[in-house]
């Protein structure tokens, strides 16, 4: 059975892409707004950053990938190997999710030239902008995705309640298999937030993911509590921080164009 791996190039360059915007509108803005010159710098910064991070963890996934498919290959069902590269994977991941929160609550400071609302009065969190009220379409448009739900989700998890940390030891199992049942095999207690799996293909050959859980959190009844982790959505880790990487890019080019265009402020924040 021969493992599929993934190159940069298959992914698309969407985000060297925007870098590269990021680049030209930082020049721009020195010239048309060079007070805004700091701010540019450091929106430019992230997004180099949220790239940098993206492409090391395709990196680690890709060598993961690798050493499951050669155990795979002697007709093993469940793999339990030492894998640093899991691990090393997920310090990415961890960076990832962390500075594409950071520069979401950045946007603060991006944006700010454009509220009429006093800066000392605009929220430092990005989820408390969302929840508030404001005609600033990037907040708006923020508030509608589900990509920036689960990375706000995530964040708060990774940080708060439960951490991605593994040893560097690592369990793949067929898909459909469940926690309980892996735990009864290595007899140990073991349910990791992100989950690896294999799957055989009809060319003979085999996909291996690592899911992240459908949800973080329990939020029924007005309530917030972790959720019962389940993977039936099979959002696959790599697409997913690929997902997050480029909507954060996205909203920082946003807010710079945004401020590029406008002198004056347009907007207003209320709780």
């Amino acid at each position: 059975m021969k493992s599929q791996t993934i190159r940069i190039n298959d992914i698309g360059n969407e985000l060297d892409e925007l870098e590269k915007k990021a680049r030209d509108l930082v020049l721009e803005l020195n010239k048309k707004r060079p007070e805004y010159t700091s701010k540019a710098y450091l929106a430019e910064y992230h997004i180099r950053g949220l790239n940098y991070h993206y492409k090391n963890i395709v990196k680690y996934y890709n060598n993961f990938v690798k050493e499951v498919g050669m155990r795979l290959e002697v007709g093993s069902e469940v793999v339990w190997m030492y894998s640093p590269d899991y691990q090393t994977m997920l310090f990415e991941v961890y960076a990832l999710v962390n500075l594409a929160r950071i520069s979401l609550d950045n946007l603060r400071d991006y944006l700010s030239p454009l509220f009429i609302t006093p800066y000392n009065n605009l929220p430092k969190s990005v989820n408390d902008f969302v929840k508030g009220k404001t005609e600033c379409p990037i907040y708006e448009w923020i508030g509608t995705q589900q990509t920036f739900e689960y990375l706000i989700d995530l964040r708060n998890c990774i940080v708060h309640y439960r951490s991605f940390g593994i040893n560097d030891n690592t369990i793949v199992s067929e898909e459909g298999v469940s926690v309980n049942e892996l735990t009864d095999i290595t007899k140990i207690k073991l349910a990791p937030m992100g989950r690896a799996f294999y799957r055989k293909l009809d060319n003979g050959g085999i996909s291996i993911n690592i899911f992240l859980p459908d949800k973080i959190f329990d939020k029924s009844n007005n309530g917030k509590k972790l959720a019962n982790f389940t993977y039936q959505n099979r959002w696959n880790i790599l697409s997913m921080s690929r997902s997050f990487a480029q909507a954060a890019s996205d909203v920082i080019l946003s807010s710079m164009l945004l401020v590029m265009e406008n002198d004056e402020p347009l907007y207003t924040y209320t709780k």
